[in-house]
């Protein structure tokens, strides 16, 4: 159940920053470790990693690139689970059109106006995005 998950995450964690210390200048690393992050619910530790991985030469010269689309998303979405709503739509400027873009601009909108009082209702609406798990 539940603990399991959590141990696999733990595991998970331990493993992509052991992997990212041995690449310290490889953004697919730190991409592992945001997912990892962002399935265990530590949403400040994905939107951290995520700026780091950014920061990594090959993905600051190719934002379009897969790997930095994944991190703009898990990044997003934890902003999102996080309720920085402005912080989330400068992200979402970012992603290239298609179905994650699609369900995050459903989520910003519903989180625009009195409905951001109801975070619950957020939280249960960004549960429902597609998630993206290539590796897990």
């Amino acid at each position: 159940g539940r603990e399991h998950r959590s141990a696999y995450h733990n595991i998970a964690i331990i493993a992509y920053k052991g992997a990212a210390a041995l690449d310290p200048s490889g953004p697919l690393p730190l991409s592992n470790l945001l997912a990892a992050y962002f399935e265990a619910g530590s949403y400040r530790d994905s939107v951290e990693t995520a700026k780091e991985a950014l920061k990594k030469q090959r993905l600051a010269a190719d934002t379009q690139s897969t790997t930095a689309q994944k991190l703009f998303i898990r990044s997003a979405k934890s902003l999102l689970h996080l309720a920085l709503i402005d912080e989330a739509k400068e992200l979402v400027d970012r992603i290239l059109p298609g179905k994650e873009l699609d369900g995050l601009l459903r989520a910003l909108q519903d989180a625009a106006g009195p409905r951001l009082a109801r975070i619950p209702e957020l939280r249960e609406k960004l549960l429902r995005l597609p998630r993206l798990r290539p590796s897990m």
